[in-house]
């Protein structure tokens, strides 16, 4: 299920004083990282513990770190014993050191609303606590001095606003420093590692879609900051296309991508079927899997008639096009 939401008021009477474990990996994130942690440590919501793991900087990031955490008791450092895993991995490393109730992704390198942590938990007032749930906002995107870009990164990139499974078992509509998600949604995720997946943030967003609820808070809740070491950033659809079109097998494995998590999502499936018994959309899986289990007509039949959608016209008949072309060229 998927819903939004205006970002809820001070007024609605709403306070929690719950623990919230902030996932932050770093990366030569020197530059950045004061500012971006001074907007976490001062969120309104102060219940909150800083978990940090740095994925082999070669700056002084982890200086910075230690330097931060003598300061204050929020903030743990796991120390890396596993080498360099990417953004990925780093932050599903994290996800196992989480015990709170509430738990959140944090990029290195942006800046967070006063209120953030407290808009976050309010959208989830009301819910059961069984029920998996992630909520994810709007961003503001701004140049690396924080001079504004787009008031919305939503509107900026022809994002739907409402998510469905469907669509995002081919894209990722869900940017990862936006979201908090709860306890419920952890324990499903730690069930199973997959082999692979495109992200952390869109492999969340895909269980939760699967088992219970994506919420989205119709407001920006950060500036996302765009600067030359973004790992994914807010550059416009037609210049990442022209990127990866440099090399053709490149930009076939990055469409074979959704394939291949949707296979590991079903292995998970199969993981939790008696831990939670009720599957929800999972036809969509089935049938998506079908798809890509199919010969050449099969592919062509998706090409024309499938649900499953890019964000765009021509993001789409490239998707497509390219999906038809997995069948001659290999779907590793």
């Amino acid at each position: 299920m998927h819903e939004v939401i205006a970002a809820p008021k001070p007024e609605s009477g709403f306070e929690s004083e719950e623990r919230v474990d902030i996932l932050l990996s770093t990366f030569n994130g020197e530059r950045y990282f004061l500012e971006q942690i001074r907007s976490v440590l001062d969120q309104s919501h102060q219940n909150i513990r800083v978990i940090i793991r740095d994925d082999g900087s070669t700056d002084d990031t982890v200086a910075l770190v230690r330097q931060q955490q003598k300061k204050d008791s929020r903030i743990q450092f796991i120390e890396n014993t596993a080498g360099n895993l990417g953004p990925a991995r780093s932050f599903m490393e994290l996800l196992r050191h989480s015990t709170a109730p509430y738990i959140m992704f944090c990029d290195q390198d942006d800046v967070w609303r006063a209120r953030k942590v407290q808009i976050s938990i309010a959208a989830l007032s009301g819910r059961s606590r069984s029920e998996p749930c992630l909520v994810q906002s709007d961003l503001e995107v701004v140049s690396e001095n924080l001079n504004l870009i787009s008031k919305s990164y939503i509107s900026r990139h022809n994002l739907p606003n409402r998510n469905v499974f469907a669509d995002l078992l081919v894209q990722n509509n869900v940017t990862g420093c936006t979201v908090l998600f709860n306890a419920s949604l952890r324990l499903i995720a730690q069930q199973y590692t997959p082999s692979y997946m495109v992200m952390h943030d869109g492999w969340l967003a895909l269980i939760a879609s699967l088992y219970g609820t994506v919420v989205m808070i119709d407001e920006p809740l950060i500036q996302y900051r765009q600067h030359s070491s973004n790992a994914v950033g807010s550059k416009k659809g037609l210049w990442k296309f022209l990127e990866r079109v440099r090399s053709p097998k490149k930009l076939l494995a990055i469409y074979a991508a959704s394939e291949k998590q949707a296979r590991e999502l079903n292995k998970l499936k199969a993981e939790v079927h008696d831990f939670i018994p009720h599957q929800r959309e999972s036809s969509e899986l089935v049938d998506y899997l079908s798809y890509c289990d199919g010969g050449i007509m099969k592919r062509i039949s998706f090409f024309f008639h499938s649900k499953y959608r890019k964000k765009s016209v021509l993001s789409n008949f490239i998707y497509r096009s390219l999906f038809v072309l997995l069948t001659f060229f290999g779907r590793k």
